[in-house]
């Protein structure tokens, strides 16, 4: 820390802190006093509003990590930082609960790459990781958005505000021809390699091909999305071995 550079400064809610010339001393009663060094992290600290901020005040000093990335922790999360991500907020929260169950910044998902961004339709929120993404709602809890085939897929039919809306599951493997899927609140994604991504919302025409066998039965997998006319009155989908079609006066047709 050096010398410093203020004496010791009491703060309206109790707490104290002294500067120094390489960072400060902050301490308060529930969390006795921490070191917070100038770097990356401080710097997000103060962003984000010091202790008055969403974090509150520091109950950890720097933990450097075997990878050379850094974390602090707060009273209400940590700040992780990474030489390719940079300082980034990690709230409490199930996002948070879910990123570390899965192995923090040595799991699936790598080091966070945003903060926690709220608001979004139905009240979800999101943050971006490394490798992917997780995503929470009430209606869904945390779901875990993967970077690949499926999630570019989702991503551009809108992601939550498109027809799928929010995931409901992680990716699932193992499938005929090496497939994989992810479930939606309003259908799947479904990807193999030689069919590519593919939307299958709820519908008829999905509830036709579930009860086909999906991609073990006679059609195959999905080979695109599916087409409706303007009124909706009837729509098609094209499969590996043949087309399933609706409309509102015919009803399905394979």
């Amino acid at each position: 820390l050096g010398y410093p550079t203020t004496g010791v400064v009491t703060l309206s809610d109790g707490g104290q802190y002294q500067n120094f010339q390489n960072g400060a001393i902050i301490w308060n009663k529930a969390t006795g006093a921490q070191v917070s060094l100038n770097g990356p992290i401080r710097t997000a600290w103060q962003a984000s509003g010091f202790q008055t901020g969403p974090l509150g005040y520091p109950t950890t000093g720097v933990v450097t990590l075997s990878d050379g990335g850094q974390y602090q922790n707060f009273q209400n999360g940590a700040i992780i930082w990474s030489q390719t991500t940079g300082a980034q907020v990690s709230l409490n929260g199930p996002v948070r609960s879910y990123w570390l169950n899965s192995g923090a910044q040595q799991g699936t998902f790598g080091y966070p790459t945003s903060g926690l961004v709220s608001g979004l339709t139905g009240g979800g929120s999101y943050q971006n990781f490394q490798n992917g993404a997780l995503l929470w709602t009430q209606a869904t809890g945390v779901e875990p958005s993967p970077n690949g085939p499926i999630r570019t897929a989702w991503l551009t039919s809108g992601a939550e505000k498109g027809p799928l809306a929010y995931p409901t599951t992680d990716v699932v493997t193992g499938l005929v021809n090496g497939g994989t899927y992810q479930n939606y609140q309003n259908g799947a994604i479904i990807w193999s390699q030689a069919s590519g991504a593919q939307l299958s919302p709820n519908g008829p025409i999905r509830t036709y091909w579930l009860n086909s066998g999906a991609e073990r039965g006679r059609y195959g997998y999905p080979t695109s999305g599916q087409t409706c006319n303007s009124a909706a009155t009837s729509c098609s989908q094209s499969f590996q071995s043949g087309t399933i079609s609706w409309s509102s006066t015919s009803g399905i047709k394979g």
